[in-house]
């Protein structure tokens, strides 16, 4: 989430596949999401180390947007894309880095931003996607 618009949608689980910061010879499936605070006033990133579905836990919560940045109105989820983002090997001795990944899911679509004075867009392929800004409203 960020200033420009709702670029992250809430109430979608991102999973992580991530070294066990706790022991760097295990990896473990963790996972994280954003939802809307009570009052619809902020937004949180909860952080769930033993869930792979955003079930058990969280232990780590820290809000990311406030205010008119949080876009929690609707309360439903937005139209996204989720993309899986493998890790390259970085060091022979620990586990194999290749099957270490992070979930990233993207609003898409058009956003009025800036009291409608600015907009943006995320478009997407099967291949890649693309984030455009405009000066002015509905993109």
């Amino acid at each position: 989430l960020n200033p420009f618009g709702p670029l992250y949608p809430v109430d979608v689980c991102m999973k992580l596949r991530q070294v066990d910061p706790n022991d760097d010879t295990k990896i473990i499936d963790s996972s994280y999401q954003f939802v809307c605070g009570l009052l619809g006033v902020t937004v949180r990133e909860l952080y769930y180390p033993n869930s792979a579905d955003c079930t058990t836990g969280p232990v780590y919560a820290r809000i990311v947007a406030a205010g008119e940045e949080a876009h929690c109105n609707s309360r439903k989820v937005c139209d996204h894309v989720t993309f899986r983002m493998y890790a390259e090997a970085q060091d022979e001795c620990k586990p194999d880095n290749d099957n270490l990944y992070q979930e990233l899911a993207f609003v898409t679509g058009c956003w009025n931003a800036d009291n409608n004075q600015r907009s943006g867009q995320l478009t997407c392929s099967g291949t890649s996607f693309t984030l455009s800004e405009y000066n002015g409203a509905n993109c």
